[in-house]
């Protein structure tokens, strides 16, 4: 088997989708400081709000799955990592954001598969992006020495001294391909198993990776169980309320719709369905990680299981939110639309006809 690091997609190959959506364009005059995002011709300005939003994600995937945080240190280092993020566009400029949107454009048009040229060009083109993770991985540890407890920061600096590892021969791949080096079948992924572009992990290294890609497995399964059915329903039906502003007796008739849901579905999703939508998605979060397999049929048997098992669900879904809709009134509908399309407007969007019918306001 082998396995992908978080560096190496996460870290430097999916912060080319990250960079190049958020773009060089955040240095466009006022846009340092600007909290709204707007459509440029190169993609979105990385606000502070969505550089905090990146932060987020990193820490939760990435800082919190190694070591016990508190909220308030998670919004730290989110924080931090945000602010990061926007120095490392803004000092990369243009060079930075080519590279990106370069590597990126290559990714999706060769689904991955490369050959002795592409590797090549892919190689080139990635030179600048590497430098950047390397002051990423710098700040996380000041960042780290400043928010975490010792302990918690000892977790940290394990995982990037791994991370360090692993950028180090994702380099060295990158300038084997530079040179011609590419071999058939390579891929822009690390295997830690194979010493060609540098040692291999350890073996403590590769008992703790394992750990950590099997943690990674099950927060990413009962995320993905526990957002269908009456949960997600809830928080639907609490936006519902407040967007449409229902008054008591309209509020009241949602909850009684929720309850009457919430009982049909408990019937289906049993502690056996539970389990076995929770195993089904482990296994198939684990075929991830198989690279010189051909897993894809387990794969689509995993997931076409795990479809028929939650159409119940998803059926009952649309249904309850079709019933919780029904309650808003012609002027409520009227006056939300004209809120979604004002805030349209103030990012430089324009509804067209058909939104309201595919927002579910149509009347």
């Amino acid at each position: 088997m082998r396995c992908e690091s978080s560096i190496s997609l996460y870290g430097v190959l999916a912060a080319v989708a990250a960079l190049s959506v958020a773009s060089a364009r955040a240095q466009e005059p006022g846009a340092a400081d600007a909290d709204v995002m707007r459509p440029t011709r190169q993609g979105l300005r990385l606000t502070p709000t969505l550089a905090r939003a990146i932060g987020q994600i990193y820490t939760a995937e990435e800082i919190a799955n190694i070591t016990e945080v508190s909220e308030e240190q998670a919004a730290q280092m989110a924080e931090g990592i945000g602010r990061r993020w926007r120095k490392i566009v803004s000092d990369g400029g243009i060079e930075l954001r080519d590279a990106c949107e370069g590597c990126l454009a290559m990714l999706i048009e060769s689904d991955g598969q490369f050959g002795p040229e592409t590797s090549r060009v892919f190689a080139e083109r990635v030179q600048p992006i590497v430098p950047a993770m390397r002051d990423f991985l710098d700040g996380l540890r000041e960042d780290g020495r400043r928010v975490l407890t010792s302990d918690q920061y000892a977790e940290l600096e394990r995982k990037l001294r791994r991370d360090d590892h692993d950028l180090t021969r994702f380099e060295n791949k990158m300038k084997r391909w530079a040179d011609g080096g590419f071999k058939e079948g390579e891929a822009p992924r690390l295997d830690h198993f194979e010493p060609e572009d540098g040692p291999p992990l350890d073996a403590e290294q590769e008992v703790n990776h394992s750990r950590r890609l099997e943690r990674q497995a099950r927060r990413v399964a009962e995320y993905q169980v526990n957002r269908i059915g009456p949960d997600e329903w809830a928080r639907f039906l609490a936006r519902a309320k407040s967007v449409f502003e229902f008054d008591d007796e309209q509020a009241a008739k949602a909850d009684a719709i929720l309850a009457e849901y919430r009982e049909k579905a408990e019937v289906i999703m049993t502690s056996d369905w539970r389990a076995c939508m929770l195993a089904n998605r482990m296994r198939r979060r684990a075929y991830n990680f198989i690279h010189d397999q051909p897993v894809e049929p387990l794969r689509w048997r995993l997931d076409k299981e795990y479809q028929d098992a939650s159409r119940p669900i998803d059926e009952l879904g649309r249904a309850f939110r079709a019933a919780v809709l029904a309650l808003a009134t012609e002027p409520q509908r009227r006056s939300l639309l004209a809120k979604i399309e004002e805030t349209a407007t103030r990012h430089g969007w324009t509804l067209e006809r058909g939104d309201a019918e595919l927002l579910g306001l149509a009347p």
